[in-house]
């Protein structure tokens, strides 16, 4: 069986070499499909020709789709090691099956075994060559700053919001892409520390601020975190932004999820109107459901303009997702993760 599994690993690495694509919103195709196929039709072998395509099609893969594919594969009984690495090599780390009832076993494996153990630093150091510290170290200040600010008065922090949206296009053109997991990976309090700069994690810097900032967290889901809480303290980001995260979707250096939960946060109740305000389109035109704090029952949108939406942006019907929330629910899995649990 190992040697079966060795061979699997192999090929999936041989494929992704020769295979790469960059339009993301084949990616989305091939999950959106992967998921349908397990959570609908039920057809399993489907389900995990689609993982397999998205997988080896694309360098870069968000980390929660392979963890998902991970826990799918593991429920099924069938080969996981390729998936698991795959998600290594994009900013997995063992501990995150930790705290998942379906991957509790697994994990004791990938921290004890050795053989698992040296795939992991080999993927890891792969992933460490990937992430941009430098863009990193600047969204870290930026981010920091939007902490404090937000605490004085609404004209001079609506000042600051709108130069936050100036400083996401600036920041993009300069450093080659919007600031998602693609570019920065996973938010990850000690990563800097990882490559010999302990100084520049972000748990060290906000020390400078004392206590005021120990209320925030970045570890544990799954995404780069930082540019989504910029724009949901600012109701207006998505519709300045528009044309680049559409960019930003195509290119895989942002979710389209991530999208939806900064679209929806437009219609949160009073959602920071006492900043700047701007024209928000008609609810009639729909809304993702990707946010937690947007109160749906005031918004009088059916299910069939929700999964219209969401198509136009390649995400999965609403179907879907509420199928993944019954299957994790009965089988001590976690398939929701980001900023929120949006992806």
């Amino acid at each position: 069986m190992k040697s079966l599994h060795s061979v699997i690993i192999i090929l999936f690495a041989v494929q992704s070499a020769f295979c790469q694509q960059t339009d993301y919103r084949l990616y989305h195709q091939y999950i959106n499909l992967a998921e349908t196929h397990f959570f609908v039709s039920q057809n399993r072998d489907s389900a995990f020709y689609y993982f397999d395509k998205a997988f080896t099609a694309f360098d870069f893969i968000f980390a929660k789709d392979a963890i998902n594919a991970v826990q799918l594969a593991l429920y099924s009984k069938r080969p996981f090691q390729h998936y698991l690495i795959k998600g290594y090599e994009n900013g997995l780390r063992p501990d995150y099956f930790k705290a998942i009832k379906l991957t509790q076993e697994l994990y004791a494996k990938l921290v004890t075994d050795t053989t698992m153990t040296r795939l992991y630093k080999t993927a890891r150091a792969k992933y460490l060559k990937k992430v941009n510290f430098q863009y990193l170290q600047a969204i870290y200040e930026i981010s920091m700053e939007d902490q404090i600010k937000k605490n004085s008065s609404d004209l001079d922090y609506a000042d600051f919001r709108k130069m936050c949206i100036n400083v996401l296009r600036v920041y993009s053109k300069k450093y080659g892409g919007f600031p998602g997991s693609k570019l920065l990976g996973i938010a990850d309090s000690m990563i800097f520390k990882e490559v010999g700069l302990p100084s520049f994690d972000w748990n060290k810097k906000k020390q400078k601020y004392g206590k005021s900032l120990d209320y925030f967290k970045i570890d544990n889901d799954l995404s780069s975190k930082f540019f989504i809480i910029i724009m949901v303290h600012n109701d207006c980001a998505f519709l300045e932004l528009e044309k680049e995260l559409k960019d930003a979707v195509i290119k895989g250096e942002i979710h389209p999820r991530e999208v939806g939960l900064v679209y929806d946060n437009m219609f949160r109740p009073g959602a920071n109107s006492r900043y700047y305000s701007c024209t928000k389109p008609p609810m009639q035109k729909g809304v993702f459901y990707l946010n937690s704090y947007t109160d749906y029952r005031t918004i009088p949108v059916p299910d069939t303009t929700v999964n219209s939406l969401r198509a136009s942006w390649n995400i999965v019907p609403l179907k879907i997702d509420g199928l993944k929330q019954e299957f994790a629910d009965q089988n001590g899995a976690r398939l929701f993760w980001g900023f929120w649990d949006c992806l």
